[in-house]
């Protein structure tokens, strides 16, 4: 998975992406509006360029539009990465 440059957006957890998306060397976006619809939501990573959803703590996504490329568990956090499909 090619980060490097990326730009990325996340359903939550601002704080934590900022940090992954330094040191991946990718440019976080922010969050989207609360409880948008997800075909919204989707249009909306669209219209910005973005290339990957990050998905904090087991949040459902099922778009055909986004593709979960990875799944990170630890104690009580989870990230699932979705590429955004163009």
């Amino acid at each position: 998975m090619g980060l490097n440059g990326a730009k990325i957006a996340s359903n939550t957890n601002y704080e934590g992406s900022v940090i992954i998306a330094y040191y991946l060397k990718a440019k976080y976006y922010g969050t989207p509006k609360p409880r948008m619809p997800e075909d919204d939501l989707v249009e909306e990573l669209k219209r910005n360029g973005i290339n990957y959803y990050f998905v904090w703590d087991a949040a459902k996504v099922e778009n055909a539009a986004l593709k979960k490329t990875k799944e990170l568990r630890a104690e009580d956090r989870s990230l699932s990465v979705y590429s955004v499909k163009y």
